[in-house]
């Protein structure tokens, strides 16, 4: 059974097969950057405060 694969995937797929990837020579550390880069950019650590018109509010909170 073949999978069907999405335009992303399949253009993925085709780059691999071609040999344009390379492997990654210290695959530890390099593991653990990206790990870093994860951990900041979910961290919330700078709080702001606004004043906004309740009607702005609103039409914000329909957007989300």
């Amino acid at each position: 059974m073949k999978t069907k694969l999405t335009n992303k995937e399949q253009e993925i797929l085709d780059s691999f097969e071609k040999g344009e990837w390379v492997p990654v020579k210290n695959l530890s550390k390099r593991k653990a950057e990206l790990m870093k880069y994860a951990r900041n950019t979910l961290k919330k650590d700078k709080r702001l405060n606004i004043r906004i018109s309740e009607r702005d509010l609103t039409e914000l909170q329909k957007k989300q």
